[in-house]
């Protein structure tokens, strides 16, 4: 893994990318992928400086996230 990691990707010894890894091991495609940016732009929200960016990306990859898993249970 790169040296060059930002701070606000390491919270109390844990790295966002391991929790990425723990929380999506169950997952594939579009799902994990959201899932995935989900938690890093809570992550890392209020330490990086842009707030409200970073939680309205947040939101806008839950609403991703919603409709995906919707439109999968449905079609199933």
């Amino acid at each position: 893994m790169s040296e060059n990691i930002p701070n606000y990707y390491i919270k109390e010894g844990v790295h966002c990318m391991d929790m990425i890894k723990a929380i999506t091991t169950d997952k594939e495609g579009l799902e994990a992928f959201y899932l995935g940016n989900i938690v890093k732009y809570l992550w890392r929200y209020s330490e990086k400086g842009d707030i409200k960016g970073d939680l309205t990306k947040a939101l806008d990859y839950t609403e991703r996230l919603i409709e995906y898993v919707l439109t999968k249970e449905f079609s199933e």
